[in-house]
Order: structure tokens, then C-alpha cells, then sequence
């Protein structure tokens, strides 16, 4: 990702992130790590978080992202109801539950929506555990 991208969308989280209408991200899976480092995920990961702000994402509302690798076992059926269950709330039907490159879901509540997308296999040069977004307004 450009550098002068990077630092936009750093400051954009870091000034939706003082807004009192912002709300925490919900938890990972267990085992999950959040993906810090740059790396051959970019693109897919760009993309998904794409589709999810086209579907869900209120212009009052930004959306808070968060991406992780899981366990390699990890897959759609068991992300999904680990989010159900934790969530607990109605589903957002405004995002398809499959994306381009991803299985995806959205929760809504009011105003909140909670999004997450599990990105189809293994990218090509890229480690191989799966790959989760996880986004909130």
C-alpha cells in the first residue's frame, strides 16, 4: 500500500476513533493475531473492506476495520456462528453473504453494525491461515 495511503487512513481511524458514536470492534476468535505488517494480503484485504463500507457503512457512522489471521483449521461455518452467538442481535441483510474473495456477514442494531468477512483460501506468496476482517460502526 503507498505510503501517503497509510498515513490518510491512519489519520481518517485515528480521528473516527475520537468520535463518541464510535464503538469498540467486537473480540476475535480465540488464537486470532491481528495483521500489522504489509505483505501480498493487501489487496484482498483492501478489496473486502471495500465491499463491506459499500454495503453497510453509514456516512454518520464510519466503520472501525480490523483484520487477523486465524488458526489454520479456521473456516466460514465456525467464524460464523462464533459471531452469531457473540453478537446475539439481527442480521444485517445488506451484505451479501458471499463477497468477491470472501464469505461474509453483517449484524445490525440501531445504528451499529458489526460486519465480518473470511477471505477465501490461501493467497498465492502470502502466509497461509486464513484471513478475517472484522469491522464496526
Amino acid at each position: 500500500m503507498p505510503r501517503r495511503l497509510v498515513l490518510a487512513v491512519a489519520a481518517i481511524l485515528s480521528l473516527t476513533a475520537c468520535m463518541p458514536s464510535a464503538r469498540a470492534l467486537p473480540p476475535p476468535p480465540p488464537g486470532a493475531e491481528a495483521i500489522v505488517e504489509e505483505g501480498p494480503q493487501e489487496l484482498m484485504l483492501d478489496s473486502v473492506v471495500l465491499q463491506i463500507r459499500e454495503a453497510v457503512q453509514d456516512k454518520r457512522h464510519p466503520l472501525k476495520v480490523a483484520t487477523y489471521r486465524l488458526g489454520e483449521a479456521a473456516d466460514w461455518p465456525a467464524v460464523s456462528a462464533y459471531y452469531e452467538k457473540l453478537l446475539a442481535r439481527p442480521r444485517d441483510p445488506r451484505l451479501a453473504e458471499q463477497l468477491r474473495g470472501a464469505h461474509a456477514r453483517a449484524w445490525r442494531e440501531g445504528g451499529a453494525v458489526v460486519a465480518v468477512a473470511l477471505v477465501d483460501g490461501p493467497l498465492p506468496g502470502a502466509d497461509p491461515r486464513p484471513l478475517l476482517v472484522v469491522a464496526s460502526s
